[in-house]
């Protein structure tokens, strides 16, 4: 259990470390993204719902034991949440059609 725990949050973090940074350009170009870091998001985003939920959960916690005050927020937090998964796997997405341009990939979509 212990190492299954260790695994996701390496994962996790890989998810939100920067393969591509904007302000010191690797010469090499950008690394390609791993499949399992693929994976990994996809099933992120297969879960958006949990997020939202957990983002919505967070958002009623933050306001307990008062009523939460109707205003946009209140949709706000949980969307972001939610759409955290696809914002990563877009990322990626970006990365990968990056790298296959730098290698003239006659394959990259």
């Amino acid at each position: 259990l212990r190492m299954s725990a260790v695994i996701i949050l390496q994962r996790a973090f890989e998810l939100v470390n920067p393969r591509c940074s904007c302000v010191t350009p690797n010469p090499k170009g950008p690394r390609p993204i791993p499949f399992i870091d693929v994976f990994f998001a996809d099933a992120m985003c297969s879960l958006s719902k949990v997020f939202f939920d957990w983002g919505m959960l967070w958002h009623l916690a933050s306001h307990f034991p008062e009523p939460v005050p109707p205003s946009t927020h209140a949709i706000l937090i949980p969307s972001i949440c939610a759409a955290i998964p696809y914002l990563i796997r877009a990322r990626q997405c970006l990365i990968m059609h990056t790298v296959g341009r730098i290698k003239n990939d006659p394959k990259r979509y």
